[in-house]
């Protein structure tokens, strides 16, 4: 495996990873054996940032997440009879100095990470991110993961578009950080539980590392939350005190209730195989899955929870035992975040 990075410009920087896939395994339906990813960097300075540190994170999960999906066999033979290699490339645009991509259609799909702001914030270069991406994104049905304030902002795009539901507003519990554990939706269970996965040589470690398929736990450090969504969206998780933590965005109103429909009619025939259903095109999560590296546990995490501090948003003992609790349950963290890329990955294509 290689990694490198270079200067697309001066405010561009391109992270490249190179991994192996074993030779068996064929070329993605366009015929690619690369994937290459725009990330719309939302926060240039520590401690969620700057920018390239998050999408060297990003880097970190996607290539693990390939590892997961297909081991390379025989690994004792030479590498060059038993695997191709596959690179990813990930090329940083950081929006709040209004840099975008000239040609949306040199990627296969785009990241939105998070950031200290807040979606509902009236500042010019937040307003410009609503508008990209309900003009440029959602219409044209763009494949996204959009994580913590990314997944504020796409459903608060819809919001802000025509007040056809989507809202951002500051969490009613409070700031929430460290591990958190949230049920599954119906419709979560159905997109994020798909036997389907299988069938794309995904390791036995990476569908067995997720013991309830009812619940899932993650990484989280935010303040804000997603109140509602709009009617193209489904929630895929939540809990009590965030009942949105996750959604799929459908390319429309009518795409999404077909989905629930089918869901319904479904579990009333008593789990047959469901038929061709519409996929969604957009995943957001208010969960931090990038987080699921050791630098993203020992130095954004961690560094994120001092500013919680300094904040004085939480009590100092919640923020401690928050940190001991993540710590200590971190593979299992790790997993869950490795296999639930390893599925939304699936669904959007993205290998």
């Amino acid at each position: 495996m290689t990694e490198s990075s270079s200067s697309a410009s001066d405010e561009r920087r391109i992270l490249r990873r190179t991994v192996q896939l074993p030779a068996k395994v064929p070329p993605l339906a366009d015929g690619r054996r690369s994937l290459r990813l725009c990330m719309l960097g939302c926060e240039d300075h520590p401690p969620y940032g700057p920018t390239e540190a998050t999408g060297a994170l990003f880097l970190d999960l996607v290539t693990s997440a390939i590892h997961s999906a297909y081991p390379v066999a025989n690994a004792g033979l030479d590498a060059a009879e038993v695997a191709v290699d596959f690179d990813v490339f990930i090329t940083i645009f950081k929006v709040q100095v209004m840099d975008y991509p000239a040609q949306w259609d040199e990627f296969d799909g785009i990241l939105i990470p998070g950031s200290f702001s807040s979606a509902y914030e009236t500042v010019p270069w937040i307003e410009r991110l609503l508008d990209v991406i309900q003009n440029e994104i959602y219409a044209n049905k763009r494949k996204t993961v959009a994580v913590c304030f990314g997944h504020q902002l796409y459903a608060h795009s819809f919001n802000q578009h025509d007040g056809q539901g989507g809202l951002c507003q500051p969490c009613p519990h409070g700031h929430q950080a460290g591990r958190i554990l949230s049920s599954l939706t119906r419709e979560g269970s159905a997109l994020l539980n798909q036997p389907a996965v299988a069938s794309l040589h995904v390791s036995s470690d990476a569908l067995e590392s997720k013991p309830n398929a009812e619940t899932i736990q993650l990484m989280y450090t935010h303040g804000d939350h997603v109140a509602s969504l709009p009617p193209c969206a489904v929630s895929l998780f939540g809990n009590d005190y965030v009942p949105i933590q996750a959604a799929a965005y459908f390319a429309n109103n009518d795409e999404a209730a077909i989905f629930c429909e089918s869901i319904g009619s479904n579990d009333q025939k008593g789990g047959e195989n469901l038929p061709p259903l519409p996929k969604p095109h957009a995943f957001t999560f208010q969960a931090h899955p990038e987080y699921s590296s050791q630098d993203g546990l020992a130095i954004t995490f961690t560094n994120v929870l001092r500013a919680l501090e300094e904040k004085r948003v939480l009590p100092q003992l919640d923020l401690a035992e928050a940190e001991a609790d993540t710590t200590d349950k971190f593979p299992q963290l790790q997993q869950e975040s490795i296999r639930l890329f390893v599925t939304v990955c699936n669904i959007l294509g993205w290998f």
